[in-house]
């Protein structure tokens, strides 16, 4: 089914009478469209860190890695990422592993953080 463009009502051809009977008049009504809504668009804060750091933070390419499992008995929680056990403040591919909850891992890589959580 192709819906008319939101700029422009839809033309509606009434359609043929079955029997050309006066008690069933056929009422045909075209609606206008409604009008989007204006989009708002927020200012950002300007940034209070140097701009280097924003370059190198937007720079930082984080390696390929994949949580495989999760063992969590604080304090002793670790994590198998690409077949390696881990636990905090282990590095694997210049990561450092953060902290681990029962939800996954947090990971970070040049004051950058990502979490991975299992699938």
């Amino acid at each position: 089914m192709t819906a008319a463009p939101a700029t422009a009502p839809a033309a509606v051809k009434p359609a043929p009478p079955a029997s050309a009977s006066a008690s069933n008049p056929v009422v045909v009504t075209a609606s206008k469209p409604t009008p989007t809504p204006p989009v708002a668009v927020a200012k950002t804060a300007p940034s209070r860190e140097p701009a280097g750091a924003a370059i190198s933070a937007a720079q930082t390419k984080w390696p390929a890695l994949r949580l495989q499992g999760l063992f969590f008995h604080p304090p002793d929680s670790s994590v198998v990422i690409n077949n390696k056990t881990l636990f905090v403040d282990d590095e694997i591919q210049g990561v450092k592993v953060a902290q681990i909850d029962r939800m996954g891992v947090t990971l970070l890589l040049n004051g950058q953080t990502n979490f991975l959580h299992l699938r």
